[in-house]
Protein backbone atom coordinates (compact mmCIF):
# COMPACT_ATOMS: atom_id res chain seq x y z
CA UNK A 1 0.00 0.00 0.00
CA UNK A 2 1.09 3.53 -0.71
CA UNK A 3 3.84 2.73 -3.21
CA UNK A 4 4.27 4.87 -6.29
CA UNK A 5 3.36 3.74 -9.81
CA UNK A 6 6.92 2.70 -10.69
CA UNK A 7 7.29 0.40 -7.69
CA UNK A 8 3.80 -1.00 -8.21
CA UNK A 9 4.62 -1.80 -11.84
CA UNK A 10 7.70 -3.79 -10.81
CA UNK A 11 5.92 -5.56 -7.96
CA UNK A 12 3.04 -6.57 -10.23
CA UNK A 13 5.50 -8.75 -12.16
CA UNK A 14 5.41 -11.70 -9.80
CA UNK A 15 8.75 -13.36 -10.58
CA UNK A 16 10.79 -10.27 -11.40
CA UNK A 17 12.73 -10.34 -8.12
CA UNK A 18 13.67 -14.01 -8.56
CA UNK A 19 17.13 -13.22 -9.88
CA UNK A 20 17.81 -11.04 -6.82
CA UNK A 21 16.56 -13.72 -4.41
CA UNK A 22 19.32 -16.23 -5.17
CA UNK A 23 22.14 -14.10 -3.70
CA UNK A 24 19.94 -13.41 -0.65
CA UNK A 25 19.67 -17.13 0.01
CA UNK A 26 23.40 -17.59 -0.58
CA UNK A 27 24.18 -14.77 1.85
CA UNK A 28 22.63 -16.59 4.79
CA UNK A 29 24.63 -19.73 4.03
CA UNK A 30 28.05 -18.11 4.43
CA UNK A 31 29.71 -18.02 7.84
CA UNK A 32 31.92 -15.09 6.83
CA UNK A 33 30.08 -11.74 7.21
CA UNK A 34 32.12 -10.12 4.42
CA UNK A 35 31.13 -12.86 1.97
CA UNK A 36 27.51 -12.54 3.09
CA UNK A 37 27.67 -8.79 2.64
CA UNK A 38 28.96 -9.23 -0.92
CA UNK A 39 25.92 -11.37 -1.73
CA UNK A 40 23.53 -8.80 -0.25
CA UNK A 41 25.27 -6.05 -2.23
CA UNK A 42 24.88 -8.14 -5.39
CA UNK A 43 21.20 -8.67 -4.67
CA UNK A 44 20.55 -4.98 -4.08
CA UNK A 45 22.42 -4.15 -7.30
CA UNK A 46 20.10 -6.49 -9.21
CA UNK A 47 17.04 -4.73 -7.76
CA UNK A 48 18.45 -1.32 -8.63
CA UNK A 49 19.37 -2.54 -12.14
CA UNK A 50 15.82 -3.78 -12.70
CA UNK A 51 14.48 -0.37 -11.76
CA UNK A 52 17.01 1.45 -13.95
CA UNK A 53 16.31 -0.87 -16.88
CA UNK A 54 12.59 -0.19 -16.62
CA UNK A 55 12.60 3.53 -15.81
CA UNK A 56 16.03 4.87 -16.81
CA UNK A 57 16.87 6.27 -13.37
CA UNK A 58 18.04 5.00 -9.99
CA UNK A 59 15.25 4.39 -7.47
CA UNK A 60 14.78 6.97 -4.74
CA UNK A 61 14.77 5.86 -1.11
CA UNK A 62 10.95 5.78 -0.95
CA UNK A 63 11.01 3.48 -3.99
CA UNK A 64 13.92 1.30 -2.90
CA UNK A 65 12.56 0.38 0.55
CA UNK A 66 9.32 -1.23 -0.69
CA UNK A 67 11.31 -3.12 -3.33
CA UNK A 68 13.72 -4.40 -0.69
CA UNK A 69 10.85 -5.31 1.61
CA UNK A 70 9.29 -7.42 -1.12
CA UNK A 71 12.66 -8.95 -1.99
CA UNK A 72 13.39 -10.10 1.55
CA UNK A 73 9.84 -11.07 2.46
CA UNK A 74 9.47 -13.17 -0.68
CA UNK A 75 12.98 -14.65 -0.54
CA UNK A 76 13.62 -18.12 0.82
CA UNK A 77 15.88 -16.67 3.54
CA UNK A 78 14.72 -18.27 6.80
CA UNK A 79 14.98 -15.24 9.14
CA UNK A 80 15.76 -12.00 7.30
CA UNK A 81 15.67 -9.75 10.37
CA UNK A 82 17.86 -12.05 12.45
CA UNK A 83 20.28 -12.34 9.56
CA UNK A 84 20.36 -8.54 9.29
CA UNK A 85 21.15 -8.27 12.99
CA UNK A 86 23.94 -10.84 12.64
CA UNK A 87 25.46 -9.02 9.69
CA UNK A 88 25.13 -5.66 11.42
CA UNK A 89 26.82 -7.03 14.54
CA UNK A 90 29.95 -7.81 12.55
CA UNK A 91 29.99 -5.02 9.98
CA UNK A 92 28.33 -1.91 11.43
CA UNK A 93 31.39 -0.75 13.41
CA UNK A 94 33.64 -1.52 10.48
CA UNK A 95 31.48 0.53 8.17
CA UNK A 96 31.40 3.45 10.59
CA UNK A 97 35.20 3.53 10.78
CA UNK A 98 35.35 3.42 6.95
CA UNK A 99 38.75 1.82 6.40
CA UNK A 100 40.04 2.40 2.88
CA UNK A 101 40.45 -1.32 2.20
CA UNK A 102 36.76 -1.97 2.89
CA UNK A 103 34.79 1.08 2.00
CA UNK A 104 34.57 1.75 -1.67
CA UNK A 105 31.50 2.43 -3.77
CA UNK A 106 30.92 -1.28 -4.32
CA UNK A 107 29.92 -1.80 -0.68
CA UNK A 108 27.75 1.32 -0.41
CA UNK A 109 24.52 -0.68 -0.87
CA UNK A 110 25.13 -2.55 2.39
CA UNK A 111 24.30 0.72 4.17
CA UNK A 112 20.95 0.67 2.36
CA UNK A 113 20.48 -2.87 3.63
CA UNK A 114 21.15 -1.79 7.23
CA UNK A 115 18.73 1.14 6.80
CA UNK A 116 16.16 -1.26 5.40
CA UNK A 117 16.62 -3.59 8.38
CA UNK A 118 16.05 -0.70 10.80
CA UNK A 119 12.98 0.35 8.81
CA UNK A 120 11.55 -3.18 9.05
CA UNK A 121 12.20 -3.37 12.81
CA UNK A 122 10.48 0.00 13.31
CA UNK A 123 7.51 -1.16 11.24
CA UNK A 124 7.17 -4.41 13.21
CA UNK A 125 7.44 -2.53 16.51
CA UNK A 126 4.71 -0.12 15.40
CA UNK A 127 2.45 -3.10 14.67
CA UNK A 128 3.16 -4.57 18.11
CA UNK A 129 2.61 -1.27 19.94
CA UNK A 130 -0.59 -1.04 21.99
CA UNK A 131 -3.21 1.18 20.43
Amino acid sequence: NGVDESVAKILNCKDILGLAQRPVLLACRFENPLESAKQIVHSLAVVEDLFVFEFGAMPEANQLMPLLANLFISSPMPNPLIFGEWLSHFLQNLMQSRPKWFFDDSMMPIEHYFQFNEWMKDMIQSLDAPK
